[in-house]
């Protein structure tokens, strides 16, 4: 490579990939705040309506979507009238939940979605993922190395060219647990599909403190070059990332639920690609890519706020945790209720779902030069990316407190009491305290 006498041009190539599973969690803005001017839903009205409709033909999008109740914080058993009542409210603000997602929710805990195999039975957690398949990891792998071993400016940008039209070949989508073609597993898979933009910075939110994956490298990088030292970044890196849930927390009281605390948290372990491309858990995590992950945990909410597909996904959270509280609690045989229409019977919409989507990559430039007595250094850096949710939540006795019982109890009554009549679908009902 020629330059100008003194001068040294040192080029440094950055190839990170980037796996994301998806496996569902919550945002955490008000989850503990005390229910005001909060709406109530009989589950035992909403189960003869859907009955009526899909006996006649006829699909009530107002009953699909919870009557436009939105955000679900609870449920109260009423023994007496054999119903179950969901809490909540109406927040203008959220999108719209939707009780397919809940339905699916309570098969997959009914185990109605277990895949019966030759050598036994299987249940899984609703989840998902999106991987490249394992020949177009060869090719990456192929371009990597020629771009590491090219000789001159040209070689590398062929090399560059070459693992940048690579990355953007289809990958595979796997959804588990769920049925594929559903409006669950659509929320899921665009989470997932979504936050490969996050990890290698093609999305930009402008959050403070919050910065990409490959934004992170790049100021170390800068940082070391600037100073002197040797580049503390890893040449290559393969990280996977995925939601899990963290916190999951309820106060119970006598007959009624609250879920006050239902968290999201992104966790990632770092890879290595065997000699047929297939990826393989190396056990640790890679310390910057753990500084990305605890840092979207740490802003999921304002995330959330500016892309409402992780609102979407949180609500998921939600329901997975309500219904495995309510099969917990043993909630349907205490209410004197039978769900099976729900649980069997009720008809889901056919929601489409890509099969395979095209890889999402990144490609950012760091070129510092650095000025000596006799001549200057140009250090250029690139660092290409290209690109799972788990809803694992497990509800033990140690998943309730009854501290706030007293409060609740008075929430109960109120629902209770307001009830216009026992033929009403939806109705608001008022508790004194903050709104979130």
């Amino acid at each position: 490579m020629k330059t100008a006498k003194n001068n040294l041009i040192s080029i440094l190539l950055f190839i990170g990939i980037t796996f994301q599973c998806f496996w569902a969690g919550e945002i955490t803005v008000g989850e503990a705040a005390i229910l005001a001017n909060s709406r109530a839903l009989s589950l035992r009205v909403l189960q003869e309506q859907l009955i009526e409709n899909q006996k006649n033909g006829i699909n009530d999008q107002s009953l699909r979507q919870f009557a436009g109740l939105n955000y679900l914080a609870g449920y109260v058993v009423d023994e007496t009238n054999h119903d179950i009542i969901l809490i909540g409210k109406v927040v203008p603000s959220r999108p719209a939940l939707y009780l397919e997602d809940f339905v699916i929710a309570l098969r997959n805990a009914g185990m109605k979605y277990i895949k019966i195999e030759k050598d036994g039975q299987y249940y899984s957690t609703p989840s998902c993922s999106i991987d490249p398949y394992p020949e177009v990891m060869k090719r990456l792998q192929t371009a990597g190395s020629k771009i590491f071993d090219a000789k001159s400016e040209a070689a590398i940008a062929q090399g560059i060219d070459e693992w940048d039209s690579t990355c953007i070949y289809p990958q595979r989508v796997t959804v588990f647990g769920i049925p594929f073609h559903t409006h669950f597993a659509k929320v899921m898979v665009q989470a997932d599909y979504d936050m490969k933009n996050l990890v290698n910075g093609s999305d930009s939110l402008g959050i403070a403190g919050f910065k990409s994956l490959l934004d992170l490298r790049m100021d170390r990088a800068y940082r070391d070059i600037k100073a002197g030292k040797p580049i503390s970044i890893p040449l290559s890196s393969y990280n996977r990332f995925w939601y899990y849930p963290g916190v999951t927390k309820f106060s119970a009281g006598d007959g009624i639920v609250r879920l006050d605390t239902c968290q999201v948290i992104l966790l990632t372990e770092q890879q290595y690609l065997t000699s047929s491309g297939q990826s393989v858990s190396a056990g640790y995590s890679d310390p910057m890519a753990r500084q990305f992950s605890q840092n979207h945990t740490d802003h999921y909410a304002q995330i959330a706020k500016l892309r409402p597909i992780y609102q979407e996904l949180a609500g998921l959270y939600r329901h997975v945790a309500l219904v495995k509280s309510l099969l917990y609690q043993s909630a349907p045989v205490k209410a004197g209720l039978n769900l099976d229409f729900l649980l069997d019977y009720f008809d889901l919409t056919w929601c489409p779902v890509d099969s395979t989507l095209p890889g999402r990559r990144n490609m950012k430039e760091l070129k510092y030069t650095k000025y000596f007595e006799n001549g200057s250094s140009i250090f250029q850096m690139w660092l290409p990316s290209c690109g799972g949710v788990k809803i694992d939540i497990d509800v033990t006795t140690k998943s309730y407190s009854t501290i706030h019982a007293a409060e609740l109890e008075a929430i109960k009554s109120k629902v209770l009491v307001n009830r216009p009549s026992l033929a009403k679908l939806i109705w608001d009902f008022p508790v004194a305290g903050k709104d979130d």
